[in-house]
């Protein structure tokens, strides 16, 4: 995810030259997964394939305001779990984030 990148590069947990490699692999491999997925889905149903729109009501603003939400909690889950200074590291990290991203993609999908 770029976004978390882009939050180890400002939290200063990656280098500028390793956060730029990882935000163009990460473009890469999601263009990649769209050539694919754009690939193997027959001519007549790729009408709106993946298109992201607005429930009626929500506006811009809103739907901007929650992605800027649901990414901030997904960023501070992954910064408190990789915490090296951390003491009591209960669970697993992969759990934790794991259901961050789920938590993420169930209120985003109410928009």
């Amino acid at each position: 995810n770029p976004a978390v990148t882009f939050a180890f590069l400002i939290g200063s947990q990656m280098s500028l030259f390793r956060a730029f490699f990882y935000i163009c692999a990460q473009s890469l491999g999601a263009l990649a997964g769209a050539a694919v997925l754009y690939g193997v889905t027959p001519s007549n149903m790729r009408g709106n394939l993946a298109l992201n729109t607005l429930q009626p009501g929500i506006s811009l603003g809103m739907a901007t305001t929650m992605e800027v939400f649901l990414t901030l909690q997904l960023v501070v889950c992954i910064f408190a779990v990789t915490d090296e200074r951390r003491n009591g590291r209960l669970g697993s990290a992969a759990l934790a984030i794991g259901f961050s991203v789920l938590m993420g993609h169930l209120f985003g999908m109410l928009l």
